[in-house]
């Protein structure tokens, strides 16, 4: 094991996401900059590994370690979950599936759910897909609902009539992001993913999150890095309306 702070090593702004990042908030109502930078600007315990590669083998980091480590260390934000995706206009978890993390309004998001199944115009008999859903949504502490009586009562609680959409205010930005260190093919899986969601999941901001400097010099070749990444999402310019912080990240031996 080899212990290394990471710092963050670059970052680029898309679409105004400079200005608008003081105004983006946690779950606390902290700056979500000030805990982006917290999480990731601290120390690790990596792994050096062998990469062999065409050129011969050279030592290296994990990035499936590197994304391990990562994720279990950002719960230090207010309010963030993992692994979340959009579906039915809101966002739903599931084990590897989607955004690796996601900030949002856990109550305005149940009120859209609501809302798509058995609001205006909502579904045919919406009622029975949307109670199946209680182990796939989110409650602000990131626990799901185990019991569907649990969730059907916090459904009653929102005092909705069917076939009437419930009107609620949406509280904080929501915020998706990805930690990606890994083949350069996913780079624009993320960028699809991110499109095919920003509308129906009103996404507001998006984190991206990769390597640059020595920390990619340390993983295998070919994979996502900071100055690819900006090189994808400039080509797609005009797709990419969501402010977007792209965050490369580096790393220093302590």
């Amino acid at each position: 094991m080899c212990a290394v702070r990471l710092k963050i090593g670059k970052q680029s702004f898309f679409n105004n996401a400079d200005l608008l990042l003081p105004a983006i908030k946690d779950s606390q109502g902290n700056p979500i900059e000030d805990g982006v930078r917290a999480w990731l600007e601290q120390d690790y315990e990596l792994a050096i590994v062998q990469h062999n590669e065409v050129s011969g083998t050279r030592d290296g980091y994990d990035a499936k370690q590197l994304n391990k480590l990562l994720r279990k260390k950002m719960y230090s934000i207010g309010g963030i979950h993992g692994e979340v995706y959009v579906e039915h206009g809101a966002f739903l978890t599931k084990a590897n599936k989607g955004f690796d993390f996601a900030l949002f309004d856990e109550e305005y998001n149940i009120v859209k759910l609501r809302n798509a199944f058995v609001g205006n115009p909502g579904h045919f008999e919406g009622e029975t897909p949307l109670l199946g859903l209680y182990a796939k949504v989110l409650n602000a502490d990131d626990s799901k609902y185990t019991k569907r009586r649990d969730w059907k009562a916090k459904l009653d609680s929102l005092c909705g009539t069917n076939g009437t959409n419930i009107l609620y205010q949406k509280q904080r930005y929501t915020v998706v992001g990805e930690l990606q260190f890994g083949n350069w093919a996913l780079g624009g899986h993320d960028l699809l993913r991110l499109l095919n969601s920003s509308i129906d999941g009103e996404i507001d901001y998006y984190v991206y999150v990769t390597a640059t400097g020595d920390l990619q010099k340390g993983l295998s070749s070919n994979t996502v890095n900071f100055d690819k990444i900006i090189g994808l999402f400039k080509e797609n310019r005009q797709l990419l309306r969501t402010p977007t912080w792209v965050i490369g990240l580096d790393v220093k031996t302590v």
